[in-house]
């Protein structure tokens, strides 16, 4: 918008101006970088923004394509079935490849506008990272002159593939691969011509809850001169008190030296000590073994068929509609002991499983 604005007038650098608010750009247009799970996520931004903006349907580029192509076409019809956080996190469509600029002048908005072109990009960390490697787009150098990064719902990027996320932050405001000839080269700012714009570049990441990733993902990539604040929901008082629930829950502590030996020792611990106990147990034929990790679910899968073939089922991300179906029936009648689960089965699929005595 600003550059319309500078082109109406015939301006030259002069001894007595300021320098630096004459450098009002950078490589690129793009200057705000929104990283979103999926794509519901990016039709409430986009929406919230053109209601802002309140310009006439007319004026907005594309718009018709935009909520064609992010709205849910076929909808789950057990969907209004599933709890309640399940239909607020997955309502509309959950499709995690995406990837819209947004054009914003005087008095028009453009949706699905060229990269080098768009000030403001919406995409999920996988299809930005396709997109940053395909020659046809020059690297990265459309987002050599980001200032902003949202990155909203961290939580539910970590039950994806969270080294997409880790590994593009990378390439974000770094100077350009090639020289592009709609940059002018007067008005960029000077931390971007001294290669200095990770420095001035603002990272925002919203989560649910705190998490070692996200901690890490923050002192990796959060380099502003500025530091960093952490803002935290401070709960005054718990809610365990008002849940009344028959079920007995038992907290065990692993002893752990260190953050890296975690899976290591808790799979050791979960052979020697707690399987044991599960095999001794009389009269309960029915356990859920629930397992954070994919890389430590393969762990207690390759483990229960090498000591107990027969007596478990698994349920993860990966498993088929059919071997579900054959699982959760086998496992109701009593005819394997063992479920094994994964987080990200329950947090994408939450199917229905019988209830078991023990998890």
């Amino acid at each position: 918008i600003n550059a319309e604005y500078m082109g109406d007038y015939q301006w030259e650098l002069t001894p007595d101006m300021d320098e630096e608010k004459v450098r009002d750009s950078g490589f690129t247009p793009g200057r705000v970088l929104f990283l979103l799970p999926f794509r519901n996520i990016a039709l409430k931004y986009v929406d919230a923004m053109l209601r802002i903006l309140n310009l006439p349907d007319e004026a907005v580029l594309n718009k018709d394509k935009f909520y064609t192509d992010f709205s849910e076409l076929s909808p789950d019809p057990n969907f209004h079935n599933r709890p309640d956080d399940y239909q607020k996190q997955f309502e509309g469509s959950v499709d995690d490849e995406f990837c819209v600029g947004m054009t914003l002048r005087r008095r028009t908005v453009k949706l699905f506008a060229n990269y080098y072109q768009a000030d403001i990009l919406f995409a999920s960390p996988l299809r930005l990272m396709n997109e940053i490697t395909n020659r046809k787009n020059k690297g990265h150098d459309f987002l050599s002159s980001v200032e902003v990064v949202v990155v909203d719902q961290a939580h539910t990027i970590l039950m994806q593939n969270f080294s997409y996320l880790d590994h593009m932050m990378t390439k974000v405001a770094l100077p350009p691969a090639y020289v592009h000839r709609s940059a002018d080269y007067s008005r960029i700012h000077r931390w971007h011509l001294d290669k200095c714009g990770v420095f001035f570049r603002q990272l925002i990441v919203v989560s649910d809850y705190q998490d070692p990733f996200l901690s890490s993902f923050m002192h990796r990539h959060s380099h502003n001169l500025s530091g960093r604040v952490t803002v935290h929901n401070i709960i005054r008082e718990g809610c365990l008190t008002r849940v009344f629930s028959d079920t007995r829950h038992i907290f065990t502590r692993v002893p752990c030296s260190s953050y890296t030996q975690l899976s290591d020792v808790r799979f050791d611990y979960f052979k020697q000590h707690l399987f044991p106990q599960l095999q001794k147990r009389v009269g309960q034929n029915r356990t859920v073994i629930f397992v954070p990790s994919y890389f430590d679910y393969v762990r207690v899968r390759n483990y229960l068929e090498e000591e107990d073939k027969d007596n478990y089922r698994e349920m993860c991300e990966y498993t088929g509609n059919k071997d579900l179906d054959r699982g959760i029936g086998c496992f109701s009648r009593g005819s394997c002991k063992y479920m094994v689960m994964t987080e990200r089965f329950y947090f994408f699929k939450r199917r229905s499983a019988p209830k078991a005595p023990a998890t």
